[in-house]
């Protein structure tokens, strides 16, 4: 059985979107990672209520959460 792991990234570029995807392939984690449209597009924010939405939805039967986020501007 897979662990199933949550994984938010913080942009919709392939170093961040994709290539952690790939990384898991071949092993016991399944990566769950939400569609490309709730994630931001270049300088667009991503859609964050929607975000949570997901999180929480797909948190019910998943063993962990990687949440990345961009550091605040002071």
């Amino acid at each position: 059985m897979k662990t199933k792991m949550l994984y938010i990234p913080l942009d919709e570029r392939p170093c961040n979107f994709d290539f952690p995807a790939e990384l898991a392939k071949g092993t016991d984690v399944e990566l769950v990672r939400p569609g490309r449209k709730l994630m931001g597009l270049k300088k667009r924010p991503g859609h964050v209520e929607a975000l949570w939405e997901w999180l929480l939805a797909e948190a019910k039967d998943a063993n962990g959460a990687i949440l990345i986020r961009r550091p605040h501007a002071s």
